[in-house]
This record gives C-alpha cells, sequence and structure tokens, in this order.
C-alpha cells in the first residue's frame, strides 16, 4: 500500500534534519551564509533545486486515484510543512560539515561512493541511478534527500563521534533481558512465518510471447498433462529432461512457495490458490495465470509458524531472533547516541558561528513566521 503524501510528508520532516544537499549549484541570490572556519553561501537556486527534488518523490508515492485538483492540494500543503524544516536541515547541516573540516574530520569522495555502492547492493538496486535510489528509499523508508549529501552526512557524524566521543559510544550497554523480551512482543507480529508449500513444477512463461506462441505453448502443456494423468512418473521424467533445450518447457525440481497474497508477492494469487488447495502428492492439471502455464506437484506442506526466540531468523541459519533483537537494539541506542551528539554539538556551535538567513530573498517560498523562528534559533544561544 502506498504512503499518502500527508504520511510521507512527516517521514520527511524526521530525516530531512541531518541530510545536507551538496547540489553542485553555486549562483543566483543567497538564501543564507554560514560562517564559521569560513563564510559559506548557500543559493536560493540550490534550495529550490532541493525542494523539486522533494516534490517529485512526495508526489510518486502521493494515492494514484486523486483527482488532480486534490494531488496539487495536498501537494501544496505537505510542501508547506516541510520547507522551512528543509531550511533548518540545511543550515545545520553546513554548519556541522564546517566544524568537522575545522577539526580536520573529512569524508573522501571514495568513501561516499563506496557507501553508496554497498547501499545499493543492500536494496538490490546495483543499477540504479542515485536519483532513483532516491525514489525507492523514499518509497520504502519515506527519506526524501540528496543521497550523496545524506551519505556524506552520515560519514562525517560517524568519524566524528570515532575521533570525539569513542569512549562514550563504546559505554552504550547491551540490551537487557527484559528489553529483549520487550522488543520481541512488540515485532511477534512481523516474526510469523506464513504456511509454505514446497513443490515442483514444469512451466512455460508467457512473458515475451506472441499470441500464437501462447497457443502452442497451452498445447504443449496439455499434452504433458494428459501423459502425467495416464502415468504419474511421466511427471519426474518431465523434470529430468527440461535440461534438453529442445524440451519446450522449464522445469523447477524444487520451489518454496508462501501463501502470501500481497502487492508485493512474486505469484499471481490464482497460482497462490490453486497450489494451497493441492494435497500432498497431487499433481495439478495446467494452471493459468498471469505468470504463463504450470503443472505443478506439491511434495511438502509446512503450517504458519511463531517464530520463538531461539528460532533462526529465515535465510539466516546461524542467527536466532535474539540476535537480530540483539542487534537492531544495539543499532537503536547507537542511532539515539548519534543523534544526540549531532544536537548536542549544534547547539554549541550555533554560539560560535554567524548564521545570516536572507529572508527578503526566500519570502514565497518560506512563510514569514517560520522564517523568523529558524533565524531566532540559530541566533539565540549567539556569544555577545
Amino acid at each position: 500500500m502506498k504512503r499518502s503524501v500527508a504520511v510521507a510528508a512527516l517521514l520527511i520532516l524526521a530525516a530531512a534534519i541531518p541530510a545536507a544537499a551538496q547540489t553542485p549549484i553555486k549562483k543566483g541570490q543567497p538564501a543564507f551564509t554560514v560562517a564559521l572556519s569560513k563564510t559559506e553561501v548557500y543559493s536560493v537556486d540550490e534550495y529550490k533545486a532541493n525542494i523539486a527534488r522533494i516534490e517529485k518523490a512526495l508526489m510518486a508515492q502521493a494515492t494514484p486515484n486523486l483527482s488532480a485538483a486534490d494531488r496539487e492540494k495536498a501537494k501544496l500543503e505537505a510542501m508547506a510543512a516541510v520547507k522551512p524544516k528543509l531550511l533548518d536541515a540545511l543550515i545545520s547541516s553546513m554548519l556541522f560539515k564546517q566544524y568537522c573540516e575545522r577539526e580536520g574530520i573529512t569524508v573522501p569522495e571514495a568513501d561516499i561512493n563506496n557507501y553508496i555502492t554497498r547501499l545499493k547492493a543492500q536494496v538490490g538496486a546495483q543499477s540504479q541511478s542515485d536519483e532513483a535510489l532516491e525514489l525507492a528509499l523514499t518509497a520504502s523508508q519515506g527519506l526524501v534527500i540528496d543521497l550523496r549529501g545524506f551519505v556524506r552526512q552520515r560519514l562525517l557524524l560517524r568519524k566524528y563521534i570515532q575521533a570525539k566521543k569513542a569512549e562514550e559510544l563504546k559505554a552504550i550497554k547491551a540490551p537487557s533481558s527484559e528489553e529483549i523480551l520487550k522488543a520481541y512482543e512488540q515485532m511477534k507480529p512481523n516474526l510469523l512465518v506464513p504456511e509454505t508449500a514446497r513443490l515442483s513444477l514444469v512451466f512455460i512463461d508467457f512473458k515475451g510471447k506472441s499470441e500464437d506462441e501462447r497457443k502452442k505453448a497451452t498445447e504443449v502443456m496439455k499434452g504433458l498433462s494428459l501423459k502425467i494423468k495416464e502415468d504419474k512418473a511421466y511427471f519426474d521424467k518431465l523434470l529430468l529432461e527440461s535440461f534438453d533445450p529442445k524440451a519446450g518447457y522449464m522445469a523447477r525440481s524444487s520451489y518454496v512457495v508462501a501463501n502470501v497474497k500481497t502487492a508485493q508477492s512474486p505469484h499471481d494469487p490464482k497460482f497462490i490458490d490453486a497450489v494451497f488447495k493441492l494435497k500432498v502428492g497431487e499433481i495439478s492439471g495446467v494452471l493459468e495465470n498471469i505468470d504463463g502455464l504450470q503443472i505443478v506437484r506439491l511434495n511438502e506442506l509446512s503450517p504458519t509458524k511463531q517464530l520463538a526466540l531461539y528460532d533462526p531468523v529465515p535465510g539466516e541459519a546461524n542467527m536466532s531472533v535474539q540476535d537480530l533483537l540483539v542487534q537492531q537494539l544495539v543499532a537503536m541506542a547507537q542511532e539515539s547516541f548519534a543523534a544526540k551528539v549531532q544536537t548536542d554539538t549544534l547547539e554549541k556551535l550555533r554560539g560560535e558561528a554567524t548564521v545570516t538567513i536572507m529572508k527578503d530573498n526566500l519570502r514565497g517560498l518560506v512563510g514569514d513566521a517560520e522564517l523568523d523562528g529558524i533565524a531566532a534559533r540559530f541566533a539565540k544561544t549567539k556569544k555577545k
């Protein structure tokens, strides 16, 4: 199910704060300047470019059945909330980046490239552009960012903590047994392994086939099905002979299917329904669905299972549910520590830096009250 524009906007507000755009646009009127170790100017054009990026990602997630008028209204409402948060985040990011540079903490471009490559590999998007990955992250996490800016900021914060807060980081305690049990109870709905069927199947994929080719495939599969009805052992013969390029069909001797029918499921619901109506050992007739044609034998049926703490994580034989929960709790504690470090550091830096917001140049993009509030926030601890 896609997130609505309003929900996506709320996620952006949370995600925008630690990320800075690194869009290489240095022209037009200044939006703000930050002076700590040096004076840097961020232009209105850069700010507008980031607004456009966020709008694009927001509308990609918008409910598709909205009318054009409703989509525009939802976009305007969402962006009215996002724009001041984005401005605040950009100023904070530039300020933190200057501080790190002053302290000799930098992130080489190669490190950023490597991080993005690993991130793409984790989400199976190795061939995608950075922009496509941004949209993919937005769809899955509500993360609307300039990818390189986001990665740079995360790596800077990581290096800063390693250099300045390493002992405090080490002092973070491992989760207690009570915390692990509480996390387990909260995660129980997500630790339910659905009913699964282990199959053998003979199939012909319809993808890329013409109407005539589909008709011919249908006749082939009907002929195979008749032979199987006459002699069930013929099914195993088909599995063995499927390696012959002249077979005219494909086969899988062992294939596991979950009894799940969602938008993310890789199978047509018609196929799922047909599979789970079979009895163990039974061979179906010719199944026809959006994937093509199949003849299926149900080899084994595994019931729905609630994973216990000691059970292995599906796909990770050497990691138990408890191990996973401990990793997640430690990661959450580290993220919380990192966020506090950044907040405390920025609070200190606001007393050292000179931040000037060009209100006249930003009018019409951000409301006057929001501009005044941001200006006050970056001036409130300014040393006299």
